[in-house]
C-alpha cells in the first residue's frame, strides 16, 4: 500500500514537472469584480483592455470577444484581432452602455475571451489553445446631482493695485517728513 502512494506521487510530480504552464499574454483593464465600473442609466462609457505578451513570448495576435454582457458592451474596433508586443500593447476598445430604464442596483458582468490566433508550437506532444479571459463588474449606480457652478468672485486687481501705490506713496511720504524733522 505504502509503495503505491509512492508511486502515485512520484508520478504526480513528475507530471506537474513536466508540463508547459506558459502563460502567453494577459488582458487587463482598469476595473474588475473587485473594483466596478459604476456607470447611471443610460450613461454611455469608452473603456479599453491592454493585451500584455508574456516576456518570453515576446509578440502575439489575439482574437477577442464578449462572451457575457453582451447586451450592454460591444468591442468597438473594426478587427476583433490584435496585435501585441513587449511595449506595444493590444488596445481592445469597449463601449459600455447602460439603458435609461435599468433599476439603480443592478450589476451586470462583462466577460471578454482573448484567443491566441497564432500559438508557438510547444516542444511536447500536446499543443493547447492558449487563451485568457478579462471579467469585470458594471454596477448602475444614482446619477450625480448636477451642480452648477457659480463664478468665482473676483477682487478686481485694479483696486488692490490702487491699496497698493497709496500705502507706498505714505509709506514714502512718512520716510520723507522724518529725514525732513532731522534737518
Amino acid at each position: 500500500m505504502k509503495t503505491n502512494k509512492n508511486i502515485i506521487s512520484i508520478c504526480i510530480i513528475t507530471l506537474v514537472l513536466t508540463l508547459n504552464l506558459i502563460i502567453a499574454f494577459s488582458p487587463l483593464s482598469g476595473y474588475s469584480q473587485q473594483t466596478p465600473l459604476n456607470l447611471y442609466p443610460g450613461e454611455q462609457k469608452q473603456i479599453t483592455i491592454n493585451v500584455y505578451p508574456a516576456p518570453e513570448e515576446g509578440s502575439v495576435s489575439v482574437e477577442a470577444t464578449i462572451l457575457e454582457g453582451m447586451n450592454i458592451a460591444s468591442i468597438t474596433d473594426s478587427s476583433k484581432v490584435y496585435d501585441a508586443s513587449i511595449g506595444n500593447p493590444g488596445i481592445v476598445h469597449v463601449n459600455v452602455k447602460i439603458p435609461s430604464n435599468t433599476p439603480i442596483g443592478t450589476e451586470y458582468i462583462v466577460r471578454t475571451r482573448f484567443v491566441n490566433k497564432n500559438p508557438k508550437p510547444s516542444s511536447g506532444t500536446v499543443s493547447f489553445a492558449v487563451e485568457s479571459v478579462n471579467i469585470f463588474k458594471v454596477v448602475v449606480v444614482e446619477k450625480p446631482p448636477v451642480t452648477e457652478e457659480t463664478p468665482a468672485t473676483e477682487t478686481p486687481q485694479g483696486n488692490n493695485l490702487i491699496w497698493w501705490v497709496i500705502g507706498i506713496i505714505v509709506v514714502v511720504a512718512i520716510i520723507y517728513f522724518i529725514i525732513k524733522r532731522k534737518k
